[in-house]
């Protein structure tokens, strides 16, 4: 292992110990095999088996380098604590790169900001390609490298990774990521926006090894352009569909396709954002081990409006933070994965607005529906200007989200205290009054797209004959 911290300049080559307290800024951290068989830290102390100066992140790559990681300064015990645990990650065939976030307790109720991200670790192979693709970095400039990487690979992914996860310092478990076999699970995606965020997307669902047990459906509420042909033919094993006229806000698209395929599991994922390795592996599990009916997870933002990543903290118990302060958002209904039959008792989502209608299924839910949280980092979700949540031309007859959160409120609150019923109050479930039709789209071996109107049994059909080939 060897370090470099920008206030102490050359570290002695011998073998000595570094007190933490003596380091400041971001830490560059090499790792080699050996030591992934033997923790070098001790205490407060990070005993150095080898040590080197070096002035630019392109010198921190030396004969058997393995890993690399630029850790903040207070983290690096915490760093050392986990590497054999990282390691199993790390040892991977593959390119991964791993976000590293200060373990803190959840909150209690409502969501919860806990601060810029700066630290992760890599394999080198990651490392020598963010030297190309970010060259010059001198290790005394490196504030905003894990900001710029994330952003790489939620776009052209230049750096090659394969594997993005996220993981809490220190690491308690040494289980590699890629063990757990998944059930068959409906992930459900509605689309508009830009078309290179929508192949991000696809493409860290599909890098999962089991990610053919993710079945995936795509609904778009855009015209399909060439940008959007091209992402077709791209990912020819998933399921898109069209809808007319557009837009009709992706509730419509998302009940639609809920009720138009079969598995015993939903996954939701919003077609702007990223999902970690683990995530579905992760989430199955926990939806056993809560023995809850659907669980969410903590998000690690990208914020391309403040240029940082953000880590956003989530209350586990998502039933008793609502009913403390229903006033605070307490669930990140895109991280989600359900159960069909919990869903399907909720009556599903209200289709009359063009956003925030997950808001008041979170309401409705509360009264059918154990939700939980699961205390892991699953899923980036990108922040950005363009994003329909920033948008508020987008809501109906000008209604603010802000407004309708607070009628939605206090129509819980009455429900709650039994001054009214839920089928009687505001959080009932609403359809839509306007008429939409649903189209199939198959990509031609040429690339160019086929589309084909379908009646929603014959949606289903095609979902079922899907599910059944793969």
């Amino acid at each position: 292992m060897y370090l470099y911290s920008p206030n102490l300049g050359i570290v002695s080559t011998r073998r000595r110990a570094v007190r933490s307290d003596q380091l400041e800024g971001l830490l560059v951290v090499g790792l080699t095999f050996a030591d992934f068989e033997s923790s070098p830290a001790l205490g407060k102390q990070v005993l150095l088996q080898e040590a080197v100066c070096v002035s630019s992140l392109a010198d921190a790559i030396v004969e058997d380098t393995v890993a690399v990681a630029i850790v903040a300064a207070p983290l690096l015990p915490l760093f050392c604590d986990s590497i054999q645990n990282l390691s199993k990650e790390l040892r991977s065939q593959s390119s991964t790169f791993i976000v590293l976030v200060k373990r803190r307790l959840a909150p209690t109720a409502g969501v919860r900001n806990d601060g810029v991200v700066d630290s992760f670790v890599c394999t080198v192979d990651i490392l020598r390609k963010i030297i190309r693709v970010f060259a010059p970095l001198s290790v005394g400039k490196l504030d905003h490298l894990c900001y710029k990487s994330i952003c790489d690979l939620a776009n052209g992914n230049n750096i090659g990774c394969q594997r993005l996860l996220v993981k809490q310092l220190p690491v308690l478990t040494s289980v590699p990521s890629d063990l757990s076999v998944l059930p068959r699970i409906d992930l459900i995606m509605a689309h508009r926006g830009e078309s290179a965020h929508l192949e991000a997307s696809l493409r860290y669902i599909r890098g999962n090894s089991n990610w053919q047990r993710i079945l995936i459906h795509v609904g778009l509420d855009t015209d399909c352009d060439s940008n959007l042909r091209d992402v077709v033919h791209n990912n020819a094993p998933v399921a898109f569909f069209q809808v007319r006229p557009t837009p009709m806000g992706p509730y419509v698209v998302r009940q639609h396709l809920i009720d138009s395929t079969r598995q015993q599991l939903i996954g939701f994922h919003d077609s702007d954002d990223i999902s970690t390795h683990d995530r579905f592996s992760v989430m199955t599990g926990e939806l056993e081990s809560l023995k809850c009916d659907m669980v969410g997870c903590h998000e690690l933002r990208l914020n391309e409006i403040s240029g940082h990543v953000e880590a956003i903290r989530f209350p586990l118990n998502v039933n008793n933070s609502l009913r403390d302060d229903p006033g605070r958002s307490c669930f990140l209904y895109a991280s989600a994965l359900c159960c069909r039959q919990a869903f399907e008792r909720t009556g599903g989502f209200s289709t009359n607005y063009k956003i925030a209608n997950d808001t008041q299924f979170l309401f409705r839910a509360f009264f059918h529906l154990h939700i939980r949280n699961s205390d892991n980092f699953l899923y980036i979700r990108r922040m950005h200007r363009n994003g329909l949540s920033i948008q508020s031309h987008m809501c109906d007859k000008l209604t603010s989200r802000a407004e309708m959160r607070r009628n939605w409120e206090r129509a819980f609150k009455e429900v709650l205290s039994g001054r009214r019923s839920l089928t009687d109050s505001i959080l009932g479930v609403i359809r839509t009054n306007e008429n939409y039709q649903l189209f199939r789209i198959l990509a031609k071996s040429s690339g160019s797209v086929a589309r084909f109107e379908t009646a929603p049994d014959e949606v289903s059909l095609l979902s079922d004959e899907r599910s059944a080939s793969i």
